[in-house]
């Protein structure tokens, strides 16, 4: 089974009852719901107007810019990339790309790269614990050490 919380203290899909009761009690309004399979519970999360998700939420990623999308809920373990995207990038850009020290940014073509493609979309940022269990983050970890392997050899 898995717990998916649309609303609480923290959305995500959790595997036990135990960690989505944690994230709804005390939580007004809390939106949460039991589903059989991890993806189902992941479109519940992602998507508020339905239960099925459009799916378009990786073709931003993989294809830069899709066009239409107005709205996404992005999961992601680093809170550099939460932080550099929502509080700091506008005063990068303004001190050119540097750093309120006078260091050079870290990352700075990602950045500049993340801070185009989100220009006119309502993004949703959302932090999941790395190394938690979370298989959607697991999963891009393992593409992640996959992709650095073969840049090795």
């Amino acid at each position: 089974m898995f717990y998916a919380v649309r609303r609480g203290h923290k959305a995500g899909v959790f595997l036990t009852w135990n960690q989505c009761r944690s994230q709804v009690d005390r939580f007004p309004a809390a939106g949460f719901k039991k589903f059989a399979t991890e993806e189902e519970a992941w479109a519940f999360v992602r998507n508020p107007g339905s239960p099925g998700s459009t799916g378009q939420e990786d073709k931003l990623c993989k294809n830069h810019k899709v066009p239409n999308i107005k709205k996404l809920v992005l999961y992601t373990d680093s809170m550099f990339t939460i932080n550099g995207i929502t509080s700091w990038v506008q005063g990068w850009k303004e001190n050119g790309w540097r750093r309120s020290a006078g260091k050079a940014v870290t990352n700075k073509e990602d950045f500049m790269e993340l801070d185009r493609l989100v220009q006119g979309v309502d993004i949703q940022w959302m932090h999941v614990p790395g190394h938690s269990g979370f298989a959607g983050n697991e999963e891009a970890d393992r593409l992640a050490r996959e992709g650095a392997k073969q840049a090795e050899g």
